[in-house]
């Protein structure tokens, strides 16, 4: 079987491989490959979804981690004394968590 693939260069590249000693009525063991007659007609397609998957992907690559200004909220908030923590929120969490790990 030869399998073409393009890679960065938009070179094909071939790779043989060798059937199994019962497929090809033991040539493997002899070191005999078999490849397919045909490679120019070798393609991937990707679905419909696979597409948008990897565009979901190649846009959330661009959103960073960490919102530079929710975290100066946070920090002024914290100086100057008028952030709270909601106890309860925290706790709630905490036992969703514990739950969570108790499942698997």
């Amino acid at each position: 079987m030869s399998i073409n693939v393009r890679g960065a260069t938009g070179k094909p590249a071939n790779a043989t491989t060798n059937k199994t000693k019962a497929a090809t009525g033991g040539n493997a063991a002899k070191g005999v490959s078999s490849s397919a007659s045909n490679t120019e007609n070798d393609s991937v397609e990707l679905t419909e979804e696979a597409s948008r998957i990897q565009k979901i992907e190649n846009s959330l690559a661009s959103i960073p981690v960490v919102d530079p200004g929710r975290v100066k909220a946070i920090g002024d908030a914290l100086e100057d004394g008028s952030y709270r923590v909601d106890a309860e929120k925290v706790a709630d969490k905490i036992i969703e968590i514990e739950q969570q790990i108790d499942k698997d």
